[in-house]
């Protein structure tokens, strides 16, 4: 039986396929439940374009809830048309389980702005250098950016980026550090959140499914168009 966290709206990752990691996570959306076991969801979107994965096999569902996180082994039963967008019919094959996970659902590119600066642990109110960058993609559990300014890896740095009409605020740790000699920008930098607040982790979710949902209708309108 599903679990009763889940819900119409709720962000879904499709990982695996016959227990095999998936060349990438796909991301989509609960659309419908039909009963205890079934539900339809939007067919996942991929580098600008819609995945219409094989029925045969069995593929690894991750369910982003209000409570958490479930996994659940699920099967695709048809492909279905809703109000013009074509969709899956899903059914769980298992209970499913809570499962901790910090990756989330990953969204890029993007050019998101982004003000950051060095956060001195041992007195937080103290404030570094504002510094400027560009978000190329996020998820809920960091961010890739690039930037003219150096810092350095393993440093703690607060920042803000703007996602559409939200603000995101989060304090991260830097995890790698790229350095390049051509590019508009000099450096770029791996960031893994380590102090973000859940509704501040539900912002970037909810960017990433809308601007999910703008390419879904993007591509739609074009095959209802014939191009």
């Amino acid at each position: 039986m599903l679990s009763r966290s889940i819900k119409v709206g709720d962000k879904v990752e499709i990982t695996k396929r016959n227990g095999a990691d998936l060349p990438a996570a796909f991301n989509s959306r609960i659309e419908a439940l039909v009963d205890s076991r079934e539900l339809i969801v939007q067919v996942p979107v991929f580098d600008g374009r819609l995945i219409r994965l094989e029925t045969s096999g069995t593929y690894y569902f991750l369910v982003f809830t209000e409570r958490g996180v479930y996994g659940f082994d699920t099967k695709i039963i048809n492909y279905i048309k809703r109000d013009g967008f074509l969709m899956m019919q899903i059914e769980f094959l298992t209970e499913g389980e809570k499962v901790q996970r910090r990756e989330y659902v990953r969204f890029g590119p993007c050019m998101l702005p982004m003000h950051f600066s060095v956060v001195n642990m041992d007195d937080l109110e103290a404030k570094g250098q504002q510094m400027q960058g560009i978000v190329r993609d996020i998820s809920g559990g960091g961010c890739r950016f690039i930037s003219n300014d150096s810092v350095e890896v393993n440093s703690e740095v607060s920042c803000l980026v703007a996602l559409n009409e939200e603000i995101l605020v989060a304090v991260g740790k830097i995890l790698s550090k790229q350095e390049f000699e051509k590019y508009a920008f000099k450096y770029q930098y791996r960031l893994m959140f380590t102090g973000i607040l859940a509704k501040e982790r539900q912002k970037i979710l909810q960017f990433i499914f809308d601007e999910q949902r703008k390419v879904i209708s993007h591509v739609g309108g074009r095959e209802r168009d014939g191009r």
